[in-house]
C-alpha cells in the first residue's frame, strides 16, 4: 500500500489531545484505481470505541458482465464507523449488532490503509454493469446461424432447443 498512512498504535489514539486527521491522496497496491484516492480520514479515541470518519473517492476501471466491455465506475465513500475496543475474551458487554460489529485490542494500532482500503471495496458494484442500456454480448454471425436449422422446405427454422434462449434476444 503505498498512501504512505502509516498505522498508529490505539495507546497514541488515546494521548491525543484532538482527533487524529489525514490528507489521503495516492494509490493503494490492492486497488487498481485510475485516479488516485482522495479525501479526508479522521481517527477518534472515544474511550471504549473508535469513532472513524472518512470522505473519500476515486475511479476504477471495471469489465461489464453482460458485454464484456471496459468502463469507469466512481467510487465514494462518506460516512462513519464506531469500532469497539476490548480484547476479544472480554466481549461481556451487550453489542448491539446494527451498532458495533468490529473490535480492536486496546494493544493494536488502527491501521488507515487498510480500513480504506476495505470501504472501497465495499463501495464496488456486485456486478458489474456498463450502463442501464448495455446491449449484452455481441451477437456474432456464427452465433446467430447456430440459432437456426434448416428445414426440410430448405427455410431456416428455430432449433426448439434455443427457443427459450431467443426470447433474450
Amino acid at each position: 500500500m503505498s498512501i504512505g498512512l502509516k498505522p498508529i498504535p490505539l495507546k497514541e489514539l488515546k494521548a491525543l489531545s484532538a482527533p487524529k486527521k489525514w490528507e489521503v491522496k495516492g494509490y493503494l497496491d490492492d486497488l487498481a484505481s485510475l485516479t488516485p484516492i482522495k479525501g479526508v480520514l479522521i481517527a477518534e479515541h472515544q474511550e471504549n470505541s473508535l469513532l472513524i470518519k472518512a470522505r473519500l473517492q476515486t475511479i476504477v476501471s471495471l469489465k461489464c458482465d453482460r458485454c464484456s466491455n471496459g468502463f469507469n465506475q466512481n467510487l465514494k465513500f462518506d460516512g462513519k464507523e464506531l469500532i469497539w475496543i476490548s480484547k476479544e475474551n472480554d466481549l461481556d458487554v451487550e453489542i448491539h449488532l446494527d451498532e458495533l460489529v468490529e473490535c480492536i485490542d486496546p494493544l493494536d494500532k488502527f491501521e488507515p490503509e487498510k480500513w480504506i482500503f476495505e470501504q472501497l471495496n465495499l463501495q464496488m458494484p456486485i456486478l458489474n454493469i456498463c450502463s442501464d442500456s448495455c446491449p449484452g454480448p455481441p451477437i456474432s454471425n456464427n452465433m446467430e446461424a447456430s440459432f437456426h436449422e434448416k428445414g426440410d422446405n430448405g427455410s431456416k427454422d428455430l432449433d426448439p432447443r434455443w427457443s427459450p434462449l431467443k426470447k433474450l434476444l
